[in-house]
């Protein structure tokens, strides 16, 4: 069953550097399987499992939540183990939080967010996941910074998810541009 969420691309160039950048700082052992490049994304809002008949309902809770705001550009330059409590399931780049890309997710959290996301609330940490744990137990590889790369952000995107026996397949199926970068 397909799964749908809103996420930030960086373009190929700059998601390779990252993730090179940040599993040279963390040094993962083995036991870390490292996301394609192709699938490396900031979640802004995860819906989960939503029935095809809402589709226009949420393109355009999408293209609302967007609606107004400016591009910005993230900064990533520190590791971190997700999540912070318990045994740890992805290895992190942490990016900053820029007021737009806050008011993006707010919105989107506000508009879309199911009784059980609303319930816990709005825990929203901006990060891209840059490795998956493939066994039970991994070390913590917190806090090491790496040089700064910073992504360049002009939309978000509307991502179907199909999860197989070999992995995740994302699909863009919306796209929504933001205006001009301030500067």
């Amino acid at each position: 069953m397909p799964r749908l969420f809103i996420a930030i691309f960086p373009d190929h160039d700059t998601a390779t550097t990252l993730s090179a950048r940040a599993i040279g700082a963390a040094r993962p052992s083995d036991a870390w399987r490292v996301t394609s490049i192709h699938h490396l994304h900031l979640t802004l809002h995860f819906l989960g499992t939503v029935d095809r008949r809402r589709s226009d309902e949420i393109i355009e809770s999408v293209e609302r939540s967007a609606a107004g705001l400016r591009g910005f550009t993230l900064r990533a330059d520190h590791v971190a183990t997700l999540p912070v409590t318990g045994d740890p399931r992805v290895l992190a780049a942490l990016t900053d939080s820029p007021p737009d890309m806050l008011e993006i997710q707010r919105r989107a959290f506000h508009r879309l967010a199911n009784r059980e996301q609303r319930k816990r609330g709005n825990r929203f940490k901006p990060h891209l996941t840059i490795a998956r744990a493939s066994v039970s137990t991994v070390e913590r590889c917190d806090g090491a910074s790496f040089e700064p790369v910073t992504i360049p952000v002009q939309e978000i995107c509307l991502v179907r998810s199909e999860l197989s026996q070999t992995g995740a397949r994302y699909e863009v199926v919306h796209r929504v541009g933001l205006g001009p970068e301030r500067r």
